[in-house]
C-alpha cells in the first residue's frame, strides 16, 4: 500500500488480464499514457495561459512549443520505460484532467454545471492522489493560478486527511541507505544537502545528459565538511537564486500582466508538484528520482518555451539563433530520449548505463551482480558483489548474496564469515539467518545451525524455505518426527513447495509407509499437478507396492515434465524390468546411460537384464 496505491493496483490488474506477465503490454500502456498526458499538456497550457491573459496568437504557439518540449524531454524516460513509472503517468493524467475540469467550471454561467465540473475536479484530484502523492498538488496549483478558494481549500484538507488515513497516520519508514541526507545528525548540513539535491534536480531538467536509474549509495556523496566545495557552491547558488528572485520580482511588477502571470504560473507549476519529493514536508525514500520530475517538468517546459518566445519576439537580432538553438535542443532531447529508452530495454544495458554515471554506486554493482548470477556468470557476479561491499561494507543484501555464491563453490568458511557480518549489520535480516543456518549445517555445526533457523522462524514464523531447511537438519540428526513436522508445516505455509512434499514422501517410504507416501503425493498433486518430482516419487511408491500400471502413468508424466533426467529413465527401466517388459526396460536403461554414462548401477541392471533375456531365449529354444 505504501508503494502503489489502489488505483495503480487496479490498473496493473487490468494490464495483467490483457497481456498476463508479458512486459510489452505494460510498456505499451505507459507509452500510450505519456502520449495522452502530452496531448492534455497542450490543453493545460492553453487554459493556464488564457488565465494569465494571453492573446490567442500567443497562447496557441506557446502551448504547442511547451508540449513539444514536454513530449521529448529525456527525464521522462524513466517514468515511461519503467513499470513503477505508471504511478507518475496516472497521477499526471488525472492531475491535468482535474485542472481542465476546474478551468471548465469557470466558464459556466449556470451554477449547477459549474458545481458538476468542480466535483469532477475533486474526483480526479482524488484519483491523482491515489496514484501518487504529487497528485494532491493540483489543488495547490489551481489555488495559485485560479480562484474559488473555499471549495479547493476544503478539498485539499479532505485529501490530506484521506492520504494520512491510507498510511494509517504514520510516516513512511526509510533507512539511511535510501536517503542519507534525511538521517544526517547536524541540522545545518542536512539543510545544505537538501538544497544541493534541489539544485541537482533542477540541473537534471536543464541538462539531462547524465541520467541514472538510481542515485543512492554513494552516487551523490553527502556534504559533511566545510572543506567540501559543494557546500560553498550550494550557499552561493542559494544566495544567487534569492537575489535573482528579488530582482526578478521587482522587474516583473514593471512587466505587463501576461508576462508576470506567465512566469509566476510556470514557477508555481514547477515548484508546487515537486514539494512532496523535496524532503520539506516529509522525508522521502530516495536521493534523486527522475520520475518524480514528470509533473514538475510541465512548469519547466512552459518556462523554457516562454523564454524562447520572448527572445524571438523582442530581440530580432537573436531570433534566428534562438530558433536554431531551440530546435537543436529538441533534436538533442529526442536523441537522448531514444538512447535512454534503449538503455531501459533490459537490465544489462540499464545497469551499465548507471555504472557510467555513478561508478561508486554500490547498488548499481549489486544489481549487475544479481543479473550476472541469474545468468550463471558467477565470476562476474562475485566481482560486482565484492565491489558493492567494498563501496558499502554494511550492505547486508550484497553480503548475503556473495555468501550464497561462496556456499555454492564450497567456500563455506568465507560464506559463514559474510553471513555472520550480515546478521550483525541487520539482526532482523531473515534470509541471512536462514542462509547462515544452511552454511553452519554444511560445516556440521548443527546446534548453531538450529539456532539460526529458529531465529529466522522467530522473525518470520511462516517462512516455508526455513521450515524446509530445518526439516533437513532434523532428518540429518535422525530426529524423524521433528523433520516430518517441519516439512508438513512448510507445505501448509506454501502449498506448492515441491521439495518439502518430496521429502515427506521419501521419509514415509524410508519407514515402509508407501501408502502414506502415495497419499501425500496425491495431495501434493492437487496443488502442483505437473510437478515431475512428485509424480516420480508417487510412481516409485506404486512400483514398490506392485501397482505397475499406476506407476507407469506417473513415470510418463514425470518424463514429460523433465525429459532429460536420467534417474527417471533408470527407475522406469527398473519398473519395466520387474514387470517383465524386458524390451521396454532395456530401452529405458539405455536412455539413462545416454544421458549419464557414469551410472554404474544402471549398467549393472542392464547387464542383468540382458542375461535374463538370454536365459529366456535359451529356455525357449530348448
Amino acid at each position: 500500500m505504501n508503494k502503489y496505491f489502489i488505483k495503480n493496483d487496479y490498473c496493473f490488474r487490468l494490464n495483467y488480464l490483457w497481456r498476463q506477465d508479458e512486459p510489452q503490454g505494460y510498456h505499451l500502456i505507459n507509452v500510450l499514457l505519456h502520449g495522452a498526458v502530452t496531448v492534455l499538456s497542450y490543453d493545460f497550457y492553453v487554459e493556464m495561459l488564457s488565465a494569465c491573459g494571453a492573446k490567442d496568437c500567443q497562447f496557441e504557439q506557446l502551448s504547442f512549443l511547451s508540449s513539444v518540449i514536454f513530449a521529448c524531454h529525456p527525464v521522462h524516460a524513466e517514468a515511461v520505460s519503467s513499470i513503477v513509472g505508471r504511478a507518475e503517468l496516472l497521477s499526471a493524467f488525472c492531475f491535468l484532467l482535474a485542472f481542465l475540469a476546474y478551468a471548465k467550471s469557470l466558464k459556466y454561467v449556470h451554477l449547477w454545471h459549474s458545481i458538476k465540473s468542480i466535483l469532477l475536479c475533486f474526483i480526479l484530484s482524488t484519483f491523482a492522489l491515489a496514484a501518487k502523492e504529487q497528485g494532491i498538488t493540483i489543488l495547490n496549483t489551481i489555488l495559485t493560478i485560479l480562484f474559488r478558494l473555499s471549495f479547493l481549500f476544503i478539498s485539499l484538507i479532505f485529501l490530506l486527511f484521506l492520504r494520512m488515513h491510507v498510511m494509517a497516520w504514520t510516516k513512511p519508514q526509510f533507512t539511511a541507505a535510501d536517503n542519507p541526507a534525511a538521517f544526517h545528525s547536524d541540522k545545518f548540513f542536512r539543510v545544505i544537502n537538501y538544497l544541493y539535491l534541489w539544485m541537482f534536480n533542477f540541473w537534471i531538467l536543464v541538462n539531462p545528459s547524465a541520467l541514472c536509474f538510481d542515485y543512492s549509495m554513494g552516487c551523490i556523496p553527502l556534504i559533511t565538511t566545510l572543506s567540501d566545495y559543494r557546500l560553498w557552491f550550494t550557499i552561493l547558488s542559494t544566495v544567487g537564486v534569492v537575489f535573482a528572485g528579488i530582482v526578478l520580482l521587482k522587474r516583473l511588477t514593471k512587466l505587463d500582466s501576461f508576462d508576470f502571470n506567465c512566469i509566476l504560473s510556470s514557477l508555481m507549476a514547477l515548484v508546487i508538484p515537486f514539494l512532496p519529493a523535496s524532503n520539506m514536508l516529509v522525508s522521502v525514500g530516495f536521493v534523486i528520482a527522475e520520475r518524480v520530475l514528470y509533473i514538475p517538468s510541465l512548469g519547466y517546459c512552459l518556462l523554457i518555451a516562454y523564454a524562447f518566445m520572448k527572445t524571438v519576439t523582442e530581440n530580432p537580432k537573436l531570433s534566428n539563433w534562438a530558433k536554431k538553438l531551440f530546435w537543436l535542443m529538441i533534436i538533442m532531447f529526442t536523441l537522448k530520449s531514444i538512447i535512454r529508452s534503449i538503455q531501459w530495454q533490459n537490465e544489462y544495458t540499464l545497469y551499465f548505463s548507471g555504472l557510467s554515471v555513478c561508478p561508486n554506486n554500490a547498488k548499481v554493482h549489486y544489481n549487475l551482480a544479481k543479473v550476472y548470477a541469474d545468468d550463471g556468470n558467477k565470476d562476474k557476479a562475485y566481482n560486482h558483489y565484492l565491489k558493492a561491499i567494498n563501496l558499502k561494507p554494511d550492505y547486508e543484501q550484497a553480503l548475503n548474496n556473495l555468501a550464497n555464491i561462496l556456499k555454492d563453490d564450497k567456500r563455506l568458511a568465507e560464506a559463514e564469515y559474510l553471513l555472520d557480518k550480515a546478521v550483525i549489520v541487520n539482526p532482523t535480516f531473515v534470509t541471512a539467518w536462514m542462509n547462515l543456518g544452511v552454511v553452519k549445517a554444511a560445516l556440521q555445526k548443527n546446534e548453531e545451525a538450529e539456532r539460526c533457523y529458529l531465529k529466522a522462524l522467530h522473525l518470520r514464523p511462516n517462512y516455508a524455505d526455513c521450515l524446509y531447511n530445518l526439516g533437513n537438519l532434523y532428518a540429518h540428526l535422525n530426529r524423524i518426527n521433528d523433520a516430518r513436522q517441519c516439512w508438513k508445516n512448510a507445505t501448509r505455509v506454501r502449498r506448492w513447495h515441491s521439495k518439502a512434499w518430496s521429502n515427506l514422501m521419501i521419509l514415509e517410504t524410508s519407514v515402509n509407509q508407501c501408502n502414506e507416501a502415495v497419499r501425500i503425493g496425491l495431495e501434493a498433486l492437487q496443488y502442483i499437478p505437473q510437478d515431475s518430482s512428485i509424480h516420480f516419487n508417487v510412481a516409485t511408491c506404486y512400483g514398490q507396492s506392485g501397482e505397475f500400471s499406476k506407476a507407469e502413468k506417473h513415470f510418463k508424466i514425470a518424463l514429460t515434465g523433465d525429459p532429460s533426467n536420467p534417474t527417471y529413465y533408470a527407475n522406469m527401466g527398473i519398473l519395466y524390468h520387474r514387470w517383465k517388459r524386458y524390451s521396454s526396460a532395456e530401452k529405458m536403461y539405455r536412455q539413462a546411460l545416454l544421458l549419464n554414462s557414469s551410472l554404474s548401477s544402471v549398467r549393472l541392471y542392464l547387464r542383468r537384464l540382458r542375461d535374463e533375456m538370454k536365459n529366456l531365449k535359451s529356455e525357449a529354444d530348448a
